[in-house]
């Protein structure tokens, strides 16, 4: 029984192939075709604990450094706003009796300000992370 249900296999798959449209059955036999390179590769047979080691541990330093450099990125966007804030903690000091001063000069920092980190890709590289 077991014969007859392993030689039926195939016809059942050859119907099936058939009546696949042209396209997907390319597809499928392209992506038969690279499987079969993948597993005839060299590669794996040549892997020995040593390698995998190494591996792990060059995926670890790299994720090390990851942490520090999102650490310093952290840290670094936490320094320019509070500098941000002092600035305009100043502005808002110095000039508290003169508010058409305040307007006049708030408004072309905080411009300045946002142009800047705008300019410097702020937005765009928080969104890649």
């Amino acid at each position: 029984m077991a014969e007859t249900e392993s030689q039926g296999t195939p016809d059942v798959m050859d119907e099936i192939m058939e009546e696949m449209p042209k396209q997907i059955h390319r597809v499928q036999q392209t992506m038969l075709a690279y499987s079969g390179r993948l597993n005839n590769s060299p590669i794996p047979d040549k892997l020995n604990e040593e390698h995998i080691t190494k591996l792990l541990d060059n995926q670890k330093a790299g994720m090390e450094y990851q942490f520090k450099d999102n650490s310093r990125n952290r840290l670094m966007t936490f320094a320019v706003i509070l500098v941000i804030a002092v600035l305009i903690a100043l502005i808002l000091f110095f000039f508290k009796d003169r508010p058409e001063m305040i307007e006049k000069i708030i408004v072309p920092v905080t411009t300045g300000i946002g142009g800047a980190l705008g300019g410097y890709g702020y937005g765009k590289s928080k969104r890649a992370d």
